[in-house]
């Protein structure tokens, strides 16, 4: 191998040259980035777990490529977690060695202002565990200017941990080697901790305990407009405040000298307004020894001067109002009880309705879908009356939506299913003059209107119109001017509009009783994204492979798959998922292999080996891959070959 200095002389030398034409994997910059690659791999193969990444982009070129090493088994990715990475300026002018962090996720699961103060967060921890490192003349701050003026780049920043700029002429023989080494034994020290750099963690649904007012006397409040509240008026809209340091320093200022430390009232507003979220569990407590209520938080916070007193609020939907003595706990306002998953699950035992407490989920009967997910969707599909699902072929979607629409519904007359595709239209789906049986054209109404006549005739019963492949059609063309009537607040007759080709000007409504659940595919390219118009209709939820749990493996062994083959199947699948997930340029999370392709359908007899694992991966998962990296057959080939393990 040639020297290091001379690999780096000739990326700052070409990627400029290259950029500026099409994307080709035969250029001199994506070869380059395969011998630093190389030299990279060499620096750091004395420690089996660490693994090398690089990227000039897919598909086309990158604006600040990068070079990465991180550790296996802490997960991490482009898209998540943590790790080494070398990021190249825009203008070839030099580069930032650091510790980031992955951006995607986070600010996928956050949205932008969220996210960057989830990353900003962890950054700080990261730089109190490395901060030696500044006597290494690294940088412990996010001070980074990579010249980007578009794509992924412009989110790095807040990513950022430590770092330190290298120039074009900088050392690369002999300093940047030393600079490496010292970067990887500060990433084990921060991998040794154990910190949680993945958002999956934070979106877990929290369990709350909140007081119902100065000596309970919010409670009527609470109950009869279905929310709960907080005080502390004087300090208006607390949305305001960018930081619970902000809040306690206006409380501190409020109060005299003699007055408690406002350090849990500040925190208790902090989190009303930026930790609650919609589906969080909420339970209502009276003193400190007795809980009154159980609820889902179904709004977001709010802040009414219309109102005389606690004017800071969240809409409740609640799941049993009962008294029930407990054990005496903290008499603090408002307690996040995640911390104590035990006493969760006393409460949540405690305070269940009566009424459902035999309730058997025979839907997900010898399956391996969480129930708290499954639960969870359910709860928003009750209150948003529109859902999307959306993922990776072979992750269950359909499966699971059929499962929904059963429990919503109780019976399977009520459910209408149908699929979009690029010519779907409007006269299908709403109203339209179409031929008929004796060759003339008619208007005829299409399955929207026949799924709303159906539940406005029966209002007692639930309904559900199960679309899959939401996203193959143009869904603006296809709802027409129905699309505002889905909202889950212009339901019913008060909000009806009269629609095209309808004769005698009727007035038409979709009724509270129908359902929408839809089914997205993240990974056909040819598929639209979802407008905002849709988008900000529907909740949308997130499906993944499912390899890495345990109810996967139980479930394959019950379903009489050998073990071994179960033990290619979750590691050799795992291992090209990882792949897939960390091209996050052109492919990622999306576009990860499903655990359904997998999911034995045969007799309960049948005993199913490495044959019926192979044929899978021959003839579905082959072309699959295939697909992905059409433009790159060497890669495709590297990745079927791991499969074949």
């Amino acid at each position: 191998m040639r020297a290091i200095s001379s690999v780096f002389k000739d990326i700052f030398e070409n990627y400029q040259k290259d950029y500026e034409g099409p994307f080709d994997s035969s250029k001199t910059s994506y070869s380059l980035f395969k011998e630093l690659d190389e030299h990279i791999k060499e620096m750091v193969n004395s420690d089996d777990n660490l693994e090398t990444h690089w990227s000039v982009g897919k598909g086309n070129w990158t604006q600040v490529p990068w070079f990465a090493v991180r550790d296996r088994r802490t997960k991490s990715s482009a898209q998540k977690g943590i790790g080494i990475v070398g990021l190249f300026k825009k203008d070839m002018s030099g580069l930032y060695l650091c510790i980031a962090q992955g951006t995607t996720q986070p600010l996928k699961d956050y949205g932008k202002k969220g996210g960057e103060e989830f990353l900003l967060e962890q950054a700080e921890k990261v730089r109190d565990i490395v901060k030696y490192l500044k006597d290494k003349q690294f940088k412990l701050d996010n001070e980074i200017d990579l010249k980007a003026t578009g794509g992924v780049a412009l989110t790095y920043k807040p990513s950022v941990c430590v770092h330190k700029y290298m120039s074009a002429g900088y050392d690369f023989n002999g300093q940047f080697i030393e600079d490496l080494l010292d970067l990887v034994k500060a990433y084990k020290d921060v991998v040794a901790k154990n910190l949680d750099f993945t958002s999956e963690n934070n979106l877990k649904k929290n369990h709350w305990v909140i007081a119902c007012g100065i000596n309970s006397n919010q409670w009527d409040n609470f109950k009869d407009n279905n929310l709960i509240a907080i005080g502390w008026d004087s300090l208006g809209d607390l949305s305001k405040f960018k930081s619970k340091q902000e809040i306690f320093e206006k409380l501190k200022d409020e109060r005299s000298e003699n007055d408690p430390d406002p350090r849990n009232d500040a925190l208790c507003c902090y989190d009303f307004v930026n930790s609650m979220k919609v589906n969080d569990i909420v339970f209502v407590k009276k003193g400190t020894s007795k809980l009154v209520a159980y609820g889902k938080i179904i709004g977001d916070y709010k802040h009414d001067e219309n109102l005389s007193e606690y004017r800071n609020i969240r809409s409740v939907e609640w799941i049993n109002i009962k008294e029930n003595d407990i054990d005496p706990i903290t008499g603090k306002t408002l307690t996040n009880f995640n911390k104590y998953p035990d006493t969760v699950e006393k409460y949540l035992k405690l305070m269940a309705n009566d009424n459902n407490k035999d309730l058997e989920f025979n839907e997900l009967k010898d399956t391996f879908f969480s129930e708290e997910f499954f639960n969870n969707i359910i709860d928003t599909l009750k209150v948003k009356k529109n859902i999307i699902l959306q993922g990776p072929p072979g992750t269950g979607k359909t499966f699971i939506s059929k499962k929904i629409a059963e429990r919503i519904t109780g019976k399977k007359e009520n459910i209408f299913s149908i699929q979009f595709h690029q010519s779907y239209s409007y006269e299908e789906f709403v109203v339209g003059y179409k031929p008929n049986s004796e060759g003339n054209f008619a208007l005829q109404k299409g399955s929207l209107i026949q799924v709303c006549e159906r539940a406005k005739q029966n209002e007692n019963e639930n309904f559900v119109m199960f679309i899959d492949e939401i996203n193959r059609a143009n869904i603006s063309k296809v709802f027409g001017e129905l699309l505002s009537l889905i909202e889950n607040d212009k339901r019913g007759p008060e909000n009806a509009v009269k629609i095209l080709y309808s004769e005698n000007d009727i007035n038409f409504y979709i009724p509270s009783n129908l359902y929408f659940i839809c089914a997205m595919n993240t990974a056909d390219r040819s598929l639209k994204m979802v407008d905002y118009a849709l988008r900000r209709r529907f909740s949308f939820f997130e499906f993944k492979p499912e390899f890495d749990k345990p109810e996967f493996k139980n479930f394959l062994k019950d379903k009489n798959v050998n073990a071994k083959t179960i033990d290619r199947i979750v590691n050799n699948i795992s291992k090209v998922n990882q792949q897939i997930s960390d091209d996050n340029f052109e492919l990622g999370d999306g576009y990860c292999i499903g655990h359904s392709y997998f999911c034995p359908k045969g007799n309960s007899s049948d005993s199913f080996g490495d044959q019926w694992y192979e044929q899978i991966i021959e003839y579905e998962i082959k072309p699959l891959i295939n697909e992905y990296y059409f433009d790159k057959p060497d890669q495709a080939a590297e990745l079927i070959d791991t499969l074949y393990d």
